[in-house]
């Protein structure tokens, strides 16, 4: 990587084209005096033992040697190093009421929505600081880890709505016997699409993933609908049979898969 430390000194490299112009405009005036002088013969004849190529070289050298010491003064500099940044703001935790009462409509629109503004408005005027957000609804739940990505922080506020969806889930899971490691939101396409699945062929690293859209939009009884749909896939090795050709596809899968869990799917949070 290079780079100048001073690149205001950079400004200075117009003293260049200047000095060449008074250099030519001195070499201009030169010749005319010699002229009123005498005659040009006469005058070439006196000035023989003067080198023109070295006078020009002369010139020349003088323009490098301008143009490198404003160069040097700009300070260029090769390679990178690592710095420490050192960054200092506040952990912020949220907690946010889902219960049914939130639905009150004592304030317009009702108590949940308002609350989710205020909630926005604080993130708004976040800068550097770190926030979170829980959710309780007689069990509490971390909605969003602590995140700088304040995008991501208004998601999943977007994304609290009363009711325990995800106590439902457990249940309905509990009842179908099927095994999981988590339930995560799935900010697939920023969570707008409609969506959910089951990742993992492996009990232990089995994640439930929905996406807040489709939480928003349906009814408990469809989610249960949408969940036996995935379920039904489990059971019957559906999983197993579209990752059967090959190992090797079988092992790129899962490393694709733990590596975008790692990297994207890092804000995602139990609901």
């Amino acid at each position: 990587m290079f780079r100048f430390g001073s690149n205001e000194a950079l400004f200075a490299l117009l003293l260049v084209p200047l000095l060449a112009g008074f250099l030519w405009f001195a070499l201009w005036q030169k010749r005319k005096a010699l002229e009123r002088f005498g005659e040009a013969e006469l005058v070439r004849k006196l000035a023989a033992t003067v080198s023109r190529r070295g006078l020009m070289a002369k010139r020349m050298l003088l323009l490098v040697a301008l143009t490198l010491v404003i160069v040097a003064l700009a300070r260029p500099q090769f390679g990178t190093r690592v710095e420490t940044v050192r960054r200092e703001g506040q952990d912020i935790i949220v907690a946010l009421d889902v219960s049914n009462s939130m639905l009150a409509e004592d304030i317009a629109p009702n108590r949940l929505e308002r609350a989710k503004l205020a909630v926005a408005r604080l993130i708004d005027r976040l800068e550097g600081d770190r926030v979170g957000l829980v959710a309780f609804a007689g069990d509490a739940f971390v909605q969003s880890p602590l995140t700088v990505d304040y995008t991501a922080a208004r998601l999943f506020l977007n994304a609290m709505e009363p009711g325990l969806v995800r106590t439902h889930i457990e249940a309905f899971c509990r009842r179908q016997n099927l095994k999981y490691a988590d339930i995560l939101i799935w900010p697939l396409f920023e969570g707008q699409i409609l969506t959910a699945g089951v990742m993992g062929l492996v009990r232990r690293f089995r994640y439930l993933l929905f996406t807040p859209a489709l939480l928003q939009s349906l009814s408990v009884e469809e989610v249960d609908a949408v969940m036996a749909h995935e379920i039904g896939h489990v059971k019957r090795y559906h999983l197993q049979w579209n990752q059967q050709p090959t190992r090797s596809q079988l092992l790129s899968r899962r490393l694709l898969f733990w590596t975008v869990l790692s990297n994207h799917w890092r804000i995602s949070a139990p609901f």
